[in-house]
């Protein structure tokens, strides 16, 4: 009884136990990864019971710096690391049920950064600052690769060098190394530029301005604020001498070295000003005329052109310049240009030069009187006049300099082509032939469709030719002048007048010509005919064909009559003669044969005719090889007897079914051209 009072009294302990509640878990951290980082680097915390809250802290001897937490989870966080003390620091991790035990982390150095360098150039001994973040625990400052002293002990944010002596001319890395890395800054090994003076004081573009001083080697001069052209420049150092720009204006000078160290005037270089041309009292003329120049900054003129002519001028005053147009060589537009100490300027508007006019062409060479020609030639500005052998033509259009196109005057005669201008006139070498109406002397007054017919008389060169009832002029056949023309008679064309037209579309008529005309546009059916069967041609032009022959001509004559219908259309109805064979069919009239390309074929007999198998019951396929068998229309067995049988064409064999009523005999093919019967029999087994 005892025994079991202490059993029951173990199990209540148990079961209190599992149904009790504990009410504190504090946190755990285990470790971290990376055991080392450097300041802001992500640090990755494992452990337990980190809760929804945790707070982190870094720490080194009693203090302690909350980090940035940038993901959380009840066993890890991800943190970045604060900034605190470089060396060995503790992790700790804290929420509402209590704190960790502090983890052992190291901090690292981070690479130095830096903001500033004062000054950024100097000289040996030079003292400098450099300003950034993270600077202590320096390892060495160097310029390029020297290195440097540095003054005093420093701090993370400023430290102070001097520059070393030796250094070359030269954009140096300025390198700040620490236990964290390096940085480079930037730093000029020269010496700030002294402007001392400067000479002329005045002066136009594109003359030479000097400037003295010290350090001026490898500048760049300015002036206000426009670089003059390094390649007109001469630097030294203690002199420079540059060309003033042409678009450069009044300002001070600067001079400045590696881009970045400047030194400016304290006075201003004055540029003259340039001149300028407000007008012109006008805009053409010929050599000699006198031409007033108006503008500002014309006193110190020195010389005036047209072009690249230089001409005599005279100043009236500052703003008056009175010029003479000067001999050119050739006429157009040029730019009228004034020169003097500030400078050049030309009038926006150029100025025309008129010279006589000279090379005169133009087409074309024949012409019809009321028709336009264009000219052609030198000089060919303000043209005032053109005359066709004397007589005065209406100018129609122009592209000054180069063109003038004319209307031919309605009284003028073939002669030589004058333009004149203001300056003077010109005449052609060559004469305009004027073209009157044609003039028929002669003609071939009867010939074939395609044959040469000649025209002979006066004006006749590019006529239009056209024949009677014809669509259209005919086809020049290799003469083509004014006294000869030479053409084919078109295939439309009818008996009737030749109209004879040219460019002065006042029409001439021949006397009546005649056509012989050759078949056309012929065709024929059937295309495949027996031996005496019969064809119908038809065409254009057949009334007169005397013989028709097949095979490309090579049989004898074929029977032919002639059908004419209410419209005058000849149809010829032919019998296939007993010598055809496959070709052309052939048509012969008295222009000639004529074989349009259209293959006849004669119909031709079944022939070296065979079968297989040669026995066989009713039903079954015969197979035919021979000749001619795809025109086959009807195949019977018996003779000939039996009802058609089903057949068709399998490749170059025929293929029959033996039908129902087949008994044994012959088998008989029939196409257009007759029956042929086999020479043996196939026999009907049962």
């Amino acid at each position: 009884m005892k025994s079991i009072v202490s059993l029951v009294c173990l199990l209540a302990v148990a079961g209190s136990l599992l149904t009790c509640k504990v009410d504190k878990y504090p946190p755990e951290i285990w470790q971290s990864t990376p055991i080392k980082a450097t300041i802001g680097q992500e640090v990755l915390l494992s452990g337990a019971q980190f809760g929804s809250d945790p707070v982190v802290t870094f720490g080194q001897g009693g203090t302690a710096v909350q980090a940035s937490i940038r993901q959380k989870t009840d066993q890890t966080i991800t943190v970045l690391v604060p900034r605190v003390g470089v060396g060995v620091n503790t992790i700790s991790v804290q929420n509402g049920q209590g704190i960790t035990d502090p983890l052992s982390f190291t901090v690292l150095q981070p690479p130095p950064s830096i903001t500033a360098i004062t000054p950024i150039n100097g000289l040996a001994g030079t003292p400098v600052v450099i300003a950034g973040d993270y600077l202590d625990r320096l390892s060495s400052v160097k310029f390029g690769d020297v290195s440097a002293t540095v003054v005093g002990t420093g701090t993370p944010t400023s430290i102070t060098v001097t520059v070393p002596p030796n250094l070359p001319r030269a954009r140096l890395p300025l390198l700040v190394e620490t236990e964290g890395g390096r940085q480079a800054g930037e730093f000029y090994a020269v010496a700030t530029p002294i402007i001392t003076g400067f000479s002329p004081k005045r002066i136009r573009s594109g003359g030479e301005v000097v400037i003295t001083g010290k350090y001026l080697l490898d500048a760049v001069v300015c002036i206000n604020g426009l670089p003059t052209d390094p390649l007109q420049t001469r630097v030294q150092e203690t002199e420079i001498r540059a060309l003033v720009p042409p678009t450069a204006t009044t300002g001070k000078l600067s001079v400045t070295v590696f881009n970045k160290i400047t030194a400016t005037t304290p006075d201003s270089l004055y540029i003259a000003f340039a001149p300028a041309i407000t007008r012109l009292n006008v805009t053409e003329g010929i050599k000699g005329d006198r031409v007033l120049i108006s503008g500002r900054s014309l006193r110190d003129i020195t010389s005036v052109t047209f072009g690249n002519t230089a001409t005599t001028f005279q100043v009236v005053s500052d703003t008056l310049i009175t010029a003479l147009v000067p001999e050119r060589p050739q006429s157009g537009e040029v730019n009228v240009t004034v020169n003097g100490l500030g400078g050049s300027a030309f009038y926006f508007v150029p100025f025309l030069v008129v010279l006589p006019p000279a090379n005169i062409a133009f087409d074309p060479l024949r012409r019809a009187r009321g028709k336009d020609v264009t000219i052609n030639g030198q000089n060919l500005h303000r043209i005032r006049e053109v005359r066709v052998n004397g007589k005065l033509a209406t100018i129609i259009s122009r592209i000054e300099g180069s063109e003038v196109r004319i209307n031919v005057p309605a009284d003028a005669t073939t002669g030589a082509i004058t333009l004149s201008n203001a300056a003077g006139s010109a005449t052609s070498t060559r004469n305009l032939a004027v073209i009157q109406r044609p003039v028929i002397a002669d003609f071939t007054r009867k010939a074939a469709v395609g044959s040469r017919v000649v025209i002979k008389g006066d004006f006749l060169q590019d006529a239009r030719i056209v024949f009677s009832n014809s669509a259209g002029p005919a086809i020049n056949d290799g003469r083509n002048d004014d006294t000869e023309v030479w053409v084919r008679v078109p295939a439309d064309a009818q008996n009737g007048a030749i109209l004879v037209l040219n460019e002065t579309n006042e029409p001439t008529y021949t006397d009546v010509f005649t056509v012989q005309k050759s078949p056309t546009q012929v065709d024929f059916t059937p295309r495949t005919a027996k031996l005496g069967g019969e064809i119908t041609i038809t065409g254009q032009n057949l009334a007169d064909v005397t013989e028709v022959r097949f095979g490309t001509g090579a049989s004898a004559p074929a029977a032919v009559r002639r059908e004419t219908s209410a419209t005058g259309i000849v149809t010829l109805k032919v019998t296939v003669p007993a010598t055809a064979i496959d070709g052309l069919i052939c048509l012969v009239s008295p222009t000639g044969t004529v074989c349009p390309d259209i293959f006849f074929n004669v119909l031709q007999p079944v022939s070296g005719l065979d079968f297989t198998p040669k026995t066989g019951k009713i039903g079954i396929d015969i197979n035919f090889a021979g000749l001619n068998l795809s025109t086959v229309t009807e195949v019977k067995f018996s003779g000939g007897k039996s009802t058609a049988a089903a057949f068709h064409m399998s490749g170059q064999f025929l293929v029959a079914t033996v039908p129902a009523d087949a008994v044994t005999g012959p088998i008989c093919l029939k196409n257009d051209a007759g029956t042929v019967c086999t020479t043996v029999d196939y026999v009907v087994t049962k």
